[in-house]
């Protein structure tokens, strides 16, 4: 076979995802879609064989403050599976064999279309998470998200500063806090960022509901993956912008109204 009969072959052979990355069409857009992913199937029956070791595991590995408490166990989700989801799909991305960025971040993408019997398993456990005292660790916020993390032995080595609000925006009436969300992103390192935007309540959880989220910050490119709407590829030169659409904005007209960026490592890696 020739060359230019094997540089066929191989164009071909790819899904139209995997060579979106230089797809010249898209110049001008800030991000834009590569894998729809959903949390199709988040509504179903979990596997109570699990449940129990789950919790044995997500205890011992919790930050100091922070429990994951059975009485807390509700087998019906109704909450949705992201925090699941978005953990999975981290785990998924640094065990990765892949090297080239684009093809391990779609490969990964495509296993999120649906949710699973896993991933709602996964969920109900880390539903449980709460205070194990009635004063909660300086940054709350942060021991929860270790703790979360711990479901498939991963460890947080940087988080965005705590206090980062966006206020409501009155359904898009106006553009608020951007600057320091944008101040947030500009200090991020490079990695992978589970990342999580709250409604604060007084409760045992210290929130109303939250959502997570996925960001890629890589030298060769900038992804970032919702599992109730799919993964997008970020344009390099306008992150900050397509951070705000993806994050900022909807965090605004939900109420969530402090997100925050945690960068996420294998347990044991430096």
């Amino acid at each position: 076979m020739s060359i230019l009969e094997s540089t066929f072959t191989r164009f071909n052979s790819l899904s139209p995802y995997e060579y979106s990355y230089n797809d010249t069409s898209r110049t001008g857009f800030s991000y834009w879609r590569i894998v729809d992913c959903s949390m199709d199937n988040g509504y179903a029956k979990t596997d109570t064989s699990k449940i129990g070791p789950l919790l044995d595991k997500l205890n011992q590995g919790a930050a100091e403050g922070i429990k994951f408490d059975a009485k807390h166990l509700d087998y019906h989700l109704s909450g949705g599976v992201c925090s699941a989801h978005s953990l999975t799909f981290i785990r998924d991305y640094l065990q990765s064999d892949i090297n080239l960025l684009h093809r391990r971040v779609v490969t990964v993408a495509q296993r999120f279309r649906r949710s699973s019997l896993d991933l709602r398993t996964y969920q109900v456990a880390l539903n449980t998470i709460s205070k194990a005292q009635d004063e909660p660790p300086t940054d709350f916020m942060k021991a929860k998200a270790e703790s979360l993390a711990s479901l498939h032995d991963l460890k947080i080595d940087y988080a965005s500063k705590g206090e980062l609000l966006v206020e409501d925006d009155n359904y898009g009436q106006k553009d608020v806090n951007r600057s320091e969300f944008y101040n947030a992103v500009e200090a991020l390192p490079e990695g992978i960022f589970l990342v999580r935007a709250i409604a604060k309540e007084n409760n045992f959880r210290g929130e109303y509901y939250g959502h997570s989220m996925v960001y890629i910050n890589d030298s060769v490119g900038h992804y970032f993956f919702d599992p109730g709407d799919g993964c997008s590829q970020i344009s390099n030169g306008r992150v900050k912008e397509a951070l705000w659409n993806l994050v900022g904005d909807p965090s605004s007209a939900w109420g969530l109204n402090y997100p925050r960026f945690y960068r996420i490592k294998l347990k044991g890696e430096s």
